[in-house]
């Protein structure tokens, strides 16, 4: 006889109403039938030029989807941008949808653009939406020199595109989603760690006077209790209510049958055919077992009690029968009762995630259990050591302490998490530079300082090393040897000596981002341009910096270089690279390849030319001021682009491209232009993507098909060859 689990005792419910396509593989086509949409097809001509001779944006909306769906723009126009898209290209549109979460190439955009995005898909075109969503975890393509398989998210965008939609929120117009931000929502509106602040007490002295503390304590923790029953009683009457929406239920259908079908596959590799297996054979196996149980809802936890899809996950697995399901509900296939729910949910527990986590070798749910000893370091990727370091150093000094520091090999041993992004090690080296020299903990003893201190430096130790690791990652590919930076550090970039450089809401400020790139570029580049990086200014200098220098140490020097509103693009070219080429008799193979501007401007701004009235006012130039300076002779970006043209090849050399990267995180700052001559535009925080625009059509991730020929920079192939890999390809619109 089977014992009652304790997780019985918990005021959830967590029983599901009958779901007849639980079971069914053809259930979108029952919830969902396929209808053909009445499509659009025509596409509005492009707009007439500006008097500079420059096409607006507006000419192809898919470009101003590729230029917008990023960091902090606004729901409202993330869905009048995608309607525009998908009438003229679905196809590209659905792609570059997934590109705002792809982690492919070491981007990140994990914020609320791609929940508005994909929401925006999900209400239009459900079943492209959740035909889509293996897309999110599956391996999409091996890395170059590496035996990774990347993906374009992880298997908790899952969790939370569910969580969302149960709770009404995928579809939302607002910026900040209270499911994935709940401490934005609480009461006080204050983002410190809720778990630190003091609870404050439902029944007060004052609303029973004569109760004694000990009987009003009792009476807090009923009122706690009732308060409770009361929010989940409401979750489980909004699940039941969201259920009976076949879309919704299409989608929680689809959530589940993923993680069953994944977990399925790995019960049957650690049960059936891991026990027999061993050496390399062995290993083999265990590297095929995917991230699933790492990321499927645990029973109680924050996803399953809004949605209860450790439920419907758990009777799935049930209905496979991959081991002797509990004697009680061995006949039952649906419509558990509550103690049988429960059941289910332990056995899901106890026989399918612990075992498959055991042998992922996860190490929270180690440091969960106060068995620090048994992490096994080398397995740790780079992200959980970048956020667990402290807590390792703590409680296991004498082990953590031997991987860092006992030989080179073990200290770039990390695994760099593609998440980590150059501005990412950069706040952490700042924060661990402050924690070091500025203690935020100064009201602590002496003993207590100190050992915050060590931390600190034993965090910047973590954090040099992953450096390295990207570093040669990078310099292993050869891709990123044929660049330079020229790094925007003006008031406008943002604030550098705040701790880190991140606001409460996540935001990097974009100068972060314009000086890692600028050193992981220079520590990248080629004799004689390595190590070196150019001013944003009027008058532009070639500067070096010192590569054994910390991160920390290089940012703050680099902050300190002169930086102006504007640069001269023609001092860059004719007096800085060809003088240093001409001077080093550099190859015409060895020459700068790309200039990549780094700035939070658009172009033509940059330059000094002011084309938005509403934003520049008398500054702004009119067409009717761009006529007369015209006829004054000022030169526009052609001509001069012709002397820089004719100077380069009368020394042998091709023109270096000009990759301008626009580092603002608002859509308002994208710049105007699409055609501008030997230059090519993007925006975001990724050094992944910088590596694919060294050649249009290039990519991290290995094409098993030729080499695409290099052609011509055009923003709008750009756009199309950022989506165009064999990493977008299981991407397909069906309504």
């Amino acid at each position: 006889m089977i014992s009652t689990p304790p997780a019985a005792s918990s005021c959830q419910n967590v029983t599901l109403p009958v779901i007849p396509e639980l079971f069914d593989p053809n259930f979108l086509d029952v919830l969902l039938p396929h209808s053909q949409r009445p499509r659009d097809d025509h596409v509005a001509p492009p707009e007439a030029t500006t008097s500079t001779s420059e096409p607006t944006f507006k000419r192809s909306p898919t470009f101003v989807a590729f230029k917008n769906i990023r960091p902090r723009t606004q729901p409202q126009d993330v869905w009048k941008i995608l309607d525009k898209a998908w009438k003229e290209d679905p196809s590209l549109t659905l792609k570059l949808i997934w590109n705002s979460r792809s982690l492919v190439g070491n981007k990140r955009l994990l914020n609320s653009t791609f929940w508005h995005a994909y929401g925006w898909l999900y209400e239009k075109h459900p079943r492209t939406a959740i035909l889509s969503l293996p897309q999110l975890f599956e391996p999409v393509g091996r890395l170059e020199k590496s035996t990774r398989y990347p993906a374009h998210g992880y298997f908790k965008d899952l969790l939370n595109i569910l969580g969302l939609a149960t709770m009404n929120q995928l579809t939302s117009r607002n910026y900040l989603l209270s499911f994935l931000h709940p401490r934005y929502y609480s009461e006080d509106n204050i983002r410190a760690d809720y778990r630190r602040r003091p609870k404050r007490a439902l029944v007060t002295q004052n609303d029973a006077p004569d109760a004694s503390p000990e009987e009003l304590k009792r009476l807090n923790i009923l009122a706690a209790r009732e308060k409770m029953v009361d929010k989940v009683s409401s979750l489980h009457v909004n699940l039941s209510e969201r259920l009976s929406d076949p879309k919704f239920r299409a989608l929680y259908i689809a959530v589940a049958r993923i993680f069953a079908d994944k977990l399925l596959q790995d019960i049957d590799i650690l049960y059936r055919r891991l026990p027999n297996a061993k050496g390399a054979e062995r290993d083999a196996l265990l590297h095929q077992i995917s991230l699933a149980a790492k990321w499927a809802p645990s029973p109680g936890r924050t996803h399953d009690r809004h949605t209860n899809i450790s439920t419907a996950i758990a009777t799935l697995i049930h209905h496979a029968r991959p081991l002797e399901p509990p004697s009680s509900i061995a006949k039952i296939e649906q419509g558990f009762s509550p103690m049988e729910a429960h059941i289910l949910r332990s056995y899901y527990q106890r026989w399918i995630l612990t075992p498959l986590r055991e042998a992922l070798c996860i190490p929270e749910p180690l440091m969960s259990a106060n068995r620090w000893g048994e992490i096994d370091y080398k397995r740790v990727s780079f992200l959980s050591m970048r956020i667990n370091a402290v807590h390792f150093y703590a409680h296991d000094q004498a082990r953590f302490q031997d991987y860092i520091l006992s030989s080179p090999k073990t200290r770039t041993r990390f695994n760099s998490n593609s998440t980590m992004l150059p501005h990412d090690f950069l706040n952490d080296s700042i924060a661990s530079y402050n924690a070091i020299n500025q203690p935020v903990h100064e009201f602590e003893r002496p003993p207590r300082l100190e050992y915050w201190r060590i931390i600190a430096m034993q965090q910047s130790r973590v954090v040099e090393s992953g450096w390295k690791t990207m570093v040669n990652r990078l310099r292993e590919s050869g891709t990123l040897d044929n660049a330079i930076a020229i790094c925007d550090v003006s008031g406008s970039m943002g604030t550098f000596h705040d701790a880190g450089g991140r606001r409460k809401d996540g935001y990097v400020h974009p100068i972060f981002t314009s000086i890692s790139l600028s050193i992981l570029l220079g520590q990248l580049a080629k004799p004689p341009f390595n190590n070196c990086f150019i001013t944003f200014s009027e008058s532009p200098q070639l500067v070096q910096f010192d590569p054994s220098e910390s991160l920390q140490k290089l940012a703050r020097d680099i902050v300190e270089c002169d930086s102006s509103l504007i640069t001269n693009f023609d001092a860059v070219f004719l007096k800085l690279l060809l003088p240093l080429a001409l001077k080093h008799k550099v190859k015409p193979e060895d020459m700068i390849k790309r200039i990549v501007v780094l700035s939070d401007r658009p172009f033509d701004e940059s330059r000094g030319i002011y084309t938005d009235y509403a934003i520049h006012g008398p500054l702004a130039f009119t067409p009717e001021r761009m006529a007369e300076l015209t006829k004054k002779g000022i030169p526009e970006w052609e001509a001069q682009y012709g002397v820089i043209e004719k100077a380069y090849k009368e020394a042998g050399y091709q023109v270096p491209e000009i990759l301008y990267w626009n580092l603002s995180h608002y859509a308002a700052g994208v710049s105007t232009a699409v055609d501008r001559k030997g230059v090519a535009y993007m925006n975001g925080l990724s050094a992944g993507r910088m590596r694919m625009f060294m050649g249009v059509g290039g990519s991290q991730v290995v094409e098993e098909e030729k080499p695409v020929e290099k052609k011509k920079v055009d923003p709008i192939e750009n756009m199309k060859a950022t989506v165009g890999g064999k990493s977008f390809d299981g991407l397909v619109v069906v309504d």
